[in-house]
């Protein structure tokens, strides 16, 4: 975690230790934006599952990019994370399908898009990004017994 530095007035800390006031021009790691992000969501008061996601989608992502520092991450980084999810599959699981795909997409955009309005990254690489089409689903009173 980044601590405040007095020599550095663009970093206030708040009353939440690991939450502060950032301009930019403050770099952090991916372990310590990740750690960022799971606590803003957890102040919002999700649920430890949601929690879990979240950290389910960032760290095979974090993996994949070999920990590359989150303002450095480019498009072309997610696209390929998610053509190998489909692909290849993460973790020795399998290749996920739209479905999940869509899951890892917007968890990636919903971390982006909070480092975006945090100050810490320039872009969200994930927003040109379309989802992927998923096959329709019937509703569940059409399903064959």
């Amino acid at each position: 975690m980044v601590t405040a530095d007095p020599a550095k007035p663009e970093v206030e800390t708040l009353a939440t230790p690991s939450l502060r006031l950032v301009s930019s021009g403050v770099r952090l790691t991916w372990a310590e934006a990740c750690e960022e992000f799971v606590d803003e969501v957890r102040l919002q008061r999700r649920s430890p599952r949601y929690l879990r996601w979240y950290r389910d989608v960032l760290e095979p992502f974090a993996r994949f990019t070999g920990g590359k520092p989150p303002d450095e991450v480019a498009e072309d980084d997610v696209r390929a994370f998610l053509a190998r999810a489909a692909g290849e599959g993460l973790s020795g699981r399998g290749p996920v399908g739209a479905h999940r795909q869509n899951h890892l997409r917007d968890g990636l955009f919903s971390f982006f898009k909070w480092l975006e309005e945090q100050g810490y990254g320039p872009h969200n690489p994930v927003a040109d990004i379309p989802k992927a089409d998923e096959p329709p689903r019937l509703p569940s009173r059409f399903h064959e017994a």
